[in-house]
């Protein structure tokens, strides 16, 4: 395979590279009209219609137009396959990594016993991840920016600091349970952007995202501040009273700060969510990412 994936699930159809090139060439006679291929295309939204002149929403796109906007999709397609691959690799290693005990089942145990060996499991999945989020963090100042940046920014800053402190602490029961919860819905919600590229299939979109929905305002909404930053304050402490670690409990205000930050963010984005699936119940469908707007 000497070319990537992408150009061979959005391939450019032969008559259209060769009316661009035509066109590149300046061969194309002045009244000749451009060639026109036939392109799966997601329905513009209505308001979008309503913004534009019914002459420059019907007017045809240039060979070499279409062929950029093919250029677009597969580098979007790239991108999401990429990011699908990477999460899916470490939610199926955090899960691994949690079935090897029961101590996550129950809150208190997220410390009980402290300090905890760092099993090897444990440290692959740290490297993992954090080197997912630090990948996220990078890579976020080269995508198409969308109105969450600073929101992704601060949310990939937050978690790097959480995994680092807690891992150095050895918080690393708790810290392998956060990681987890914010990584679960986050596959899903790549799925439900690559099925829109073929517009035959958004009812299959509208699933995935129904899907995704649900997955995040239970993981991230509801048992990541009930169940896990609940048990930080009164379950971190020795029997004497003492904060944990002994003697460092600064690093311990530092997480819980950064914890109840992501819940924010997690709120902000949950109601972003709520008014997507509202939109969706009344219009039939979801028409894009909202952050877009």
């Amino acid at each position: 395979m000497d070319q990537p994936l992408a150009s061979y699930l959005i391939p450019t159809p032969a008559v259209l590279l060769k009316a661009a090139r035509l066109e590149s060439a300046n061969a194309l006679p002045k009244k000749q009209e451009p060639v026109q291929v036939k392109l799966r295309q997601r329905k513009p939204s209505t308001e979008a219609q309503t913004g534009q002149s019914d002459a420059h929403a019907h007017a045809p796109l240039s060979a070499s137009q279409q062929v950029d906007q093919l250029e677009k999709e597969r580098a979007k397609l790239q991108l999401a396959m990429w990011k699908c691959f990477t999460y899916v690799l470490t939610v199926v290693v955090g899960i691994y990594t949690l079935s090897q005990d029961t101590w996550w089942k129950e809150p208190e145990l997220y410390f009980k016993g402290y300090p905890h060996l760092t099993t090897r499991t444990m440290k692959v999945y740290y490297n993992i991840g954090f080197g997912n989020y630090a990948y996220q963090l990078y890579t976020l100042f080269y995508e198409p920016k969308q109105s969450d940046f600073w929101a992704m920014f601060t949310h990939h800053i937050c978690t790097l600091v959480v995994m680092g402190v807690s891992y150095s602490a050895s918080f690393t029961r708790i810290g392998a349970v956060i990681l987890l919860l914010h990584d679960l819905a986050d596959p899903i919600m790549v799925s439900a952007r690559l099925v829109p590229l073929d517009c035959e299939r958004m009812p299959m979109a509208d699933i995935f995202f129904g899907i995704f929905a649900f997955t995040f305002l239970v993981t991230r909404n509801f048992i990541f501040p009930y169940y896990v930053i609940s048990a930080c304050i009164p379950y971190g402490l020795y029997e004497d009273g003492a904060r944990m670690p002994r003697g460092y409990a600064e690093y311990f205000w530092i997480c819980v700060a950064c914890l109840w930050l992501l819940q924010a963010l997690n709120l902000n984005w949950g109601y972003l969510i709520c008014k997507m699936v509202v939109k969706t119940l009344t219009e039939g469908k979801v028409e894009k990412d909202i952050r877009d707007d």
